[in-house]
């Protein structure tokens, strides 16, 4: 399980990227520059806090032999 997830973090970080830049570009005019860089720190922090709060990335588990 765990190396599957490495496997596909490169992938999950160039959409989170290029999502964050399409968003960025249409919500800056309406908010903001400032507002638009606090908001997606704001994103940030709870993705982090919710991966923290659910036990973060799982543990190998031991294979019988």
């Amino acid at each position: 399980m765990r190396g599957r997830i490495f496997a596909a973090f490169g992938a999950v970080m160039n959409a989170a990227v290029l999502l964050g830049t399409m968003w960025g570009g249409a919500l800056e005019e309406p908010l903001g520059a400032p507002r638009v860089f606090l908001l997606a720190g704001a994103m940030v922090a709870l993705a982090a806090g919710y991966t923290l709060l659910t036990g973060g990335i799982p543990a190998p588990k031991a294979r019988e032999a």
